[in-house]
């Protein structure tokens, strides 16, 4: 079961500035994808940029939808996969850092370089927007010899694992790629239908037929629609 996320809440404004910086690691792009799609749908973005930042190429969310929003007039994005932001690159690409509304959402270390990037850029601290976020804690249980099979339906495929595996980490062991990006069931990126069965998140007697497979461990036999 998962520990609860670690979250500093600041990216909550009542208008979308028209002309703002967005920067955005890993998870961090949900609620910056949101200001952003604010934007598109009232044609109001006068010179929106977007940097979003990830580990690697398969752990970039929403990539299509974002490469959309590129699209839109007064919308740029670029991104990142392996790299890292750096002043020199924030500068490069957004010559006015300094003077935009900046909206950053990423793991904690990665606001507070970025925080110190652009204070060094010169950008006012009234300017600066932030929320940070620690992945929450996959607490795993004991080994106590229990077994479960996990049956993938629609690949006809199907493994035994035991009460400490994800059933992402099923998946993975029988050739089966989900969509995943944090990894700890915060950006839901891994919904996945589940067909019948109990996980950890049911135990207290809630059921529920879509479960983040990244972070739910079997507590009977599964059969996810995969």
């Amino acid at each position: 079961m998962l520990n609860p996320p670690v979250s500093t809440g600041g990216l909550a404004v009542a208008d979308v500035p028209r002309r703002a910086l967005f920067i955005a690691g890993g998870v961090g792009i949900t609620p910056i994808l949101s200001h952003l799609r604010a934007l598109a749908r009232s044609g109001s973005a006068e010179d929106a940029v977007l940097l979003y930042f990830n580990h690697d190429t398969a752990s970039t969310l929403f990539e299509q939808e974002i490469r959309k929003l590129g699209e839109v007039d007064g919308i740029t994005v670029h991104v990142f996969a392996g790299h890292r932001p750096t002043a020199e690159l924030i500068e490069d690409l957004v010559d006015d850092a300094d003077e935009r509304e900046t909206f950053v959402c990423a793991p904690e270390g990665l606001v507070d370089a970025v925080r110190g990037y652009l204070v060094d850029l010169g950008l006012a601290p009234e300017r600066l927007h932030t929320e940070s976020f620690a992945p929450p804690h996959l607490a795993r249980p004991v080994d106590d010899g229990s077994r479960y099979n996990v049956t993938f339906s629609r690949t006809h495929r199907s493994v035994e694992i035991d009460g400490a595996t994800t059933l992402l980490e099923a998946a993975n062991r029988v050739g089966i790629r989900v969509p995943t990006g944090c990894r700890s069931g915060l950006c839901r990126a891994c919904v996945t239908h589940k067909l019948s069965g109990t996980t950890d998140r049911e135990a207290g007697g809630t059921t529920t037929d879509r479960i983040t497979v990244c972070d739910s461990l079997a507590c009977s036999d599964i059969e996810l629609d995969l």
